[in-house]
């Protein structure tokens, strides 16, 4: 997963709203979820008089925030939607500020049989073996 931070263009209506003391950022759930945002948000406002305010949706509901100009940052993991976002006009800035890995463990008698698959082999053989109640996997 790639999570980038795009900066939304504002309708100069919505500028004309925005205020100057809040910082107001669309997140995926998934992002949210790990707490990290919500630690860079104390950080940030113990050394700002910014008041930050997170909110936690899909990436399309994110997405949909920041086009009508409701959120001053997005964070996204969705890069065809964020080109898109991008090409539109609606956002400037795109950076990159975080990424994961998925690492598939099990026991060393590999049960499902995955050592030498693909992760999308892997995981459709683990479904179904789990299926199959195939010993050693749940």
């Amino acid at each position: 997963m790639i999570v980038l931070l795009a900066a939304c263009a504002l309708s100069a209506s919505a500028q004309e709203a925005a205020d100057p003391g809040v910082l107001r950022i669309a997140t995926t759930t998934s992002l949210y979820d790990t707490g990290l945002l919500n630690e860079l948000e104390d950080m940030y406002e113990n050394i700002s008089d910014v008041d930050v305010q997170i909110v936690a949706q899909g990436t399309g509901q994110a997405l949909d925030t920041a086009r009508r100009g409701d959120v001053d940052l997005v964070t996204v993991h969705s890069p065809g939607l964020e080109d898109e976002f991008i090409s539109e006009g609606y956002g400037i800035n795109q950076r990159c500020f975080a990424y994961n890995n998925f690492l598939l463990v099990g026991p060393a008698s590999d049960p499902a049989g995955i050592a030498n698959m693909t992760p999308e082999e892997a995981f459709e053989a683990i479904y179904v073996a789990g299926t199959n109640n195939t010993e050693g996997v749940i």
